[in-house]
């Protein structure tokens, strides 16, 4: 990756990109539409979320490694940690108190009970929510690994000030997911190596800045190598769920993404797609709002379904922006909550 300059909007193209891709994954309505069965809309719902959409998480978490440790140092770490207090703590807890209290109301209403993802929520419920988002906002177990990867990589860094702590953790890290050990650790753990992977190669990316100026030097060799890279990881993940492949067409689809963003890093993004964190933390609530209405007012077909699908990404970019100008102003801050600090 490079360092981005004034006329450079390679990394707010690189998460739209991904930002896209994995607002797809929760798009995904066959749940909801499941009569007169299209095996067409089957194949392109199921083939997008797992080839496409849960994969794209990688790119996010390589992106948050490599920015962590730009310029990270034992002077700069206590303000790095400060700046994702206000980008991941507080967002976290404002929308697990939204999905929470959304999920509250659902349940308990008795028009829209019908409509509930969770039948009983009681008050206890939503404030225990908000911590553990697991119980009504699932689309931020992202955040929640973020910030443990956050803590431990910033801990290792003041530890290990050089170039070779990470490289080696990272080869660590897959080595043990390639062995069968990962599989048997308790809770969270093996699903936390996995994605620590991705964390761990953005962050030997920041500290290895060589690689980032040949890709920038070499923008359409590196296109065509990821382009390479991307079909035979395809076709092996496609194929097989082992972990070796896992890996390689995560990575793959990383930087091919990475690639692709690079070719659009001068072009200014419309003001409409940047946002991008209230985007990724608002589509799973818009989008199962918007399957239900549209199975209300229509039925469970699978072609109403899948013309939902189509059009849900840009019924979410325009909520977005209404969310954005009515909370302009005087409550600037809670926007400022809401879409991460940024």
């Amino acid at each position: 990756m490079q360092t981005k300059t004034n006329n450079n909007y390679s990394f707010t193209w690189y998460a739209i990109i991904l930002c896209f891709l994995v607002m797809w994954v929760h798009i995904h309505n066959l749940d909801i539409f499941f009569t007169g069965e299209r095996e067409w809309i089957v194949w392109i719902q199921d083939t997008e979320r797992r080839m496409l959409g849960t994969t794209a998480v990688a790119g996010f978490f390589a992106l948050s490694g490599y920015r962590l440790f730009t310029g990270f140092s034992r002077d700069t770490a206590v303000s790095k940690l400060k700046r994702r207090v206000k980008s991941l703590l507080f967002p976290y807890l404002a929308w697990n108190l939204i999905y929470g209290v959304y999920a509250f109301v659902m349940a308990n209403q008795p028009f829209l009970h019908r409509f509930a993802d969770q039948k009983e929520v009681s008050v206890w419920q939503v404030l225990q929510g908000m911590l553990e988002c697991d119980l009504f906002n699932p689309v931020f177990w992202y955040v929640k690994y973020l910030m443990i990867f956050t803590l431990a990589a910033a801990l290792f860094g003041v530890l290990f000030q050089n170039r070779v702590w990470a490289p080696v953790a990272l080869g660590l890290l897959i080595i043990l997911n390639l062995s069968a050990t990962a599989s048997f650790l308790p809770g969270i753990l093996p699903s936390l190596l996995f994605w620590g992977v991705f964390f761990l190669a953005g962050v030997t990316l920041s500290l290895y800045p060589e690689i980032g100026t040949w890709n920038g030097q070499h923008k359409k060799i590196s296109l065509f190598l990821s382009v390479v890279v991307y079909v035979i990881c395809f076709a092996g993940y496609y194929n097989s769920q082992e972990m070796g492949w896992s890996l390689a067409y995560h990575a793959a689809i990383a930087w091919f993404a990475w690639n692709v963003a690079g070719f659009c890093g001068h072009i200014t993004p419309p003001q409409v797609l940047t946002n991008t964190f209230f985007l990724y933390a608002s589509h799973w609530l818009i989008a199962r709002n918007v399957n239900k209405l549209v199975c209300v007012i229509f039925n469970t077909d699978m072609t109403w379904g899948m013309m939902s699908w189509c059009m849900l990404p840009f019924i979410i970019i325009l909520i977005c922006a209404l969310a954005k100008k009515l909370l302009s102003g005087k409550l600037l801050l809670v926007w400022s909550i809401l879409n991460g600090g940024r």
